[in-house]
């Protein structure tokens, strides 16, 4: 399966990894897997980003349509609004998503 996409934790601990419906959760010294998150909101995981002042959220996006945000903490789906923005430049679209957790 392919990685879309990978991000660090902000303390360098932990790697999440984009691929299919799934983002894993990977120890970033000793390459264990930690945990795989899956929400139906997202149909294809193609970005990741940690998030919140301490990086205690992970945020997925999936290719078409779904985004999904997790607490870390509890590794369960965390309620959030968000607001956005799209933007075309002829060949690619992408879009910029602010997200105020509840």
């Amino acid at each position: 399966m392919p990685i879309h996409d990978a991000a660090f934790s902000c303390d360098g601990t932990i790697i999440a990894l984009a691929h299919g419906a799934v983002v894993t959760l990977w120890d970033a010294e000793s390459n264990l897997l930690l945990k795989v998150l899956n929400d139906s909101a997202v149909d294809n995981v193609h970005k990741v980003a940690f998030v919140g002042p301490d990086g205690r959220y992970l945020v997925a996006g999936g290719m078409s349509t779904g985004i999904a945000v997790w607490d870390l903490l509890s590794c369960e789906g965390a309620p959030f609004t968000f607001g956005s923005e799209f933007f075309y430049n002829g060949k690619r679209s992408h879009l910029d998503i602010c997200i105020d957790l509840l």
